[in-house]
């Protein structure tokens, strides 16, 4: 079993190592990969699309639809059950990231091989063959019944007897009288274990424990009195997720309505003063004190047992990514409710055939799923996910009381699927479901591994067919034990005188519990054909193109001023007089494409961006330069272009001389008399 889990475990890191790598986009025509429902069962539920138990990242597109119908057969422990249900589910796309799903079981048949293993064979309605073909109920650990007489014994667990009648007795039990004396303790039911009581027990006859006329004294300290089984006591947090009751008489100790089991029994021939010798040493050898169950269907009590419309589940996939995207995220919520409950003794009777757990209020579900596309025939899907299971409740004449603390449930899986054309996938897959959370003890808890191989065929992308091979990994056979060998001591308490008589017997044989039944033969299988409604695909998208690209210059060659001419020179007329040359891009992309454009040069300086910038060619040497542009795309695509450009040295020449300006001719006119001062005169 911990070599299957790591195996599991180091599968599934493989997987999310193949998650990182480069994924293709294929969504077109010439995708080979189809989308049909899940078929589920055994952990799981069925409906939302993906391969059989494994969810992946697609979902259906809106208008898309599909009806499934399938087959599952699987087996599960403890019990060595065999399971076969025909589950049913619709599934419809909201639009390309939402889908929504309903899935029902219509049919349910359950065949238990072992059932000595399983603690519904032990409740007080059951009969089950004790060796011999001696039927009856079988040794049990239970809690001791209620009431005033029980002693020191109250809320513990105590040994219920087997029930045993007249010469069955004998044949059971050898040792015994063969012809018992009437009035004895060994006529009747006086004194051996539990009578037949049906649904919901409470106020029934229960284990009397030697007792009555003839009895064999005090056994386990019961002063001389019949039991009634009940009535249940509350248990503190008990509810729809919280601790089970208690059901003095009936279940184990530990809680539940669900009693330990015994496997194994012995005879001590120590004598034991003051009472019958032989009934006072017959004492369990292997039991358990919690109880063992199917999570799945805990209260079965049949060894075949049928039922229809048991359970139903309604949900939704959110798909986080773009559909097209080769990387699927994806959330599932979900709900699980049952069609039949403890409420009334026909209810309880429909769990008791295995129609299911029964969980008062439904389950409440949360998936995530992230898938890749590794490549045109490749796809990978990774689930993690966790059920929070609510109790079955039962209705007794003192209230209602929760007869069971179920298990949650974190299920892991990976699934490969390999779409090697649009008709045929084959498809691989491996996963587990943990029991987890706080729970009413299971002695014999097995939380499955699996591995399923199969193939899935699509006549058309709307219908087809599936069919796959299960496997229980980590079945209870004897390999799924330590093998060691140990004795169990059992003490006898509570005889007349005080006496208690220490007890050693094997409760193992060759590293295997004695009285255990192994499994074997885990194989399953199923069979799948849904039939829908697929949108058209559209015309496959054409393959990206690259840009073109042409960079001009508005001129290719400039004779840049001198800056050194002497005196009586100046630069050459002839010179350029700007340094900057203009550039220009003209580049299309046939799909439209966001374009990047980057410049590079061998001299001068670029001033701008875009399709339209400058080049600067200020106090560079003579020379040829070159400029080149480079054009992306986004999609992989860089296409360059570039333009040359010649700088040639520029002289200077003499300066012309500047001709002498003339000189004007000037004459003044004034009066010739001496102006007195004050006075004015005219010049």
């Amino acid at each position: 079993m911990k070599l299957a889990r790591r195996a599991f475990l180091v599968t599934l890191a493989l997987a999310m190592l193949c998650l990182t790598v480069s994924a293709q986009t294929l969504r077109s025509p010439n995708d080979p990969r189809n989308q049909s429902p899940t078929v589920g069962t055994g952990g799981p539920s069925g409906g939302p699309t993906g391969l059989f138990t494994i969810y992946d990242g697609s979902t259906l597109r809106k208008g898309e639809y599909t009806f499934s119908l399938a087959y599952s057969n699987y087996d599960r422990d403890p019990g060595d059950v065999d399971l076969t249900i025909v589950p049913a589910s619709f599934q419809v796309g909201l639009n390309d990231y939402v889908e929504l799903f309903f899935n029902m079981d219509l049919y349910r048949g359950i065949k238990v091989n072992n059932p000595q293993n399983l603690s519904g064979f032990y409740l007080p309605n059951s009969q089950l063959s004790q060796g011999n073909g001696v039927l009856g109920s079988s040794p049990a650990i239970i809690l001791a019944p209620s009431g005033p007489t029980v002693g020191t014994l109250a809320n513990r667990a105590v040994f219920r007897y087997p029930l045993c009648v007249n010469a069955g007795c004998a044949a059971l039990f050898p040792t015994f009288p063969a012809a018992p004396a009437p009035g004895s303790a060994f006529n009747g039911l006086r004194f051996w274990g539990q009578p037949f009581a049906q649904y919901p027990y409470v106020g029934a006859a229960g284990p009397n424990f030697g007792q009555g006329p003839g009895g064999v004294g005090t056994l386990f300290g019961f002063p001389g009195f019949a039991t009634t089984l009940g009535p249940p006591q509350a248990s503190p947090n008990s509810g729809n997720f919280g601790t089970a009751d208690r059901f003095p008489g009936i279940g184990s100790p530990v809680g539940g309505i669900l009693p330990g089991i015994v496997l194994a029994t012995n005879f001590v021939n120590n004598p034991i003063p003051g009472g019958s010798t032989l009934a006072q040493q017959f004492v369990p050898a292997t039991f358990t004190i919690a109880p063992t169950y199917l999570p799945d269907a805990p209260f079965i009590n049949r060894l075949y047992g049928e039922s229809s419309f048991t359970q139903a589940v309604v949900g939704g996939k959110i798909r986080l990514t773009a559909p097209n995207s080769p990387y699927g995220v994806a959330l599932l919520p979900m709900y699980r409710f049952y069609l039949d409950k403890a409420d009334d003794a026909a209810g309880f009777n429909q769990l008791q055939r295995g129609s299911g757990a029964g969980g008062d209020i439904g389950d409440f579900g949360l998936m995530g799923v992230v898938d890749a596309r590794l490549s045109r025939s490749v796809n990978v899907s990774v689930n993690a996910g966790y059920w929070l299971n609510s109790n079955p409740k039962g209705q007794f004449p003192t209230g209602e009381f929760t007869l069971l603390d179920r298990p949650d449930e974190l299920l892991i899986g990976i699934g490969f699927d390999f779409p090697v054309n649009k008709y045929v996938q084959p498809i691989f897959e491996a996963r587990s479901t943990q029991y987890v959370g706080g729970r009413t003890p299971n002695a014999f808890e097995n939380s499955p591994v699996e591995a399923l191989a199969g193939i899935k065929i699509y006549p058309r992308r709307w219908f087809g067919l599936g069919f796959a091979y299960r496997y229980h990994v980590n079945q209870q056979d004897r390999s799924a034990f330590a093998g060691r060998d140990f004795n169990t001591t059992v003490n006898v308490a509570g005889i007349p005188n005080g006496v208690v008589v220490p007890s050693s017997v094997p409760a193992t044989n060759g590293g295997f519990p004695r009285g255990f039944f192994p499994s074997d033969d885990a194989n399953g299988f199923m069979g799948q054909f849904w039939i829908g409604r697929r949108n058209s695909r559209g015309a496959a998208a054409p393959k990206n193109g690259p840009p073109t690209v042409k960079l001009d210059a508005s001129t290719n060659s400039i004779k840049l001023p001198a800056t050194n001419c002497g005196e009586g020179q100046r630069p050459d007329p002839n010179c350029t007089p700007n340094s900057e040359v203009a550039l220009r891009t003209s580049a299309t992309d046939p799909d439209n494409d966001v374009l990047l454009y980057n410049y590079t040069t061998t001299g001068g300086r670029i001033v701008g961006d875009g399709a339209n910038v400058t080049w600067d060619l200020a106090g560079v040497q003579p020379g040829t330069y070159r400029a080149n542009v480079y054009v992306k795309d986004g999609n992989g695509h860089e296409i360059c272009d570039w333009v040359t450009v010649m700088v040639e040295p520029c002289g200077c020449e003499a300066a012309p001389r500047a001709t002498p300006r003339p000189c004007a001719t000037i004459s003044v006119n004034g009066p010739n008399e001496i102006i007195q001062p004050g006075g004015t005169a005219t010049v």
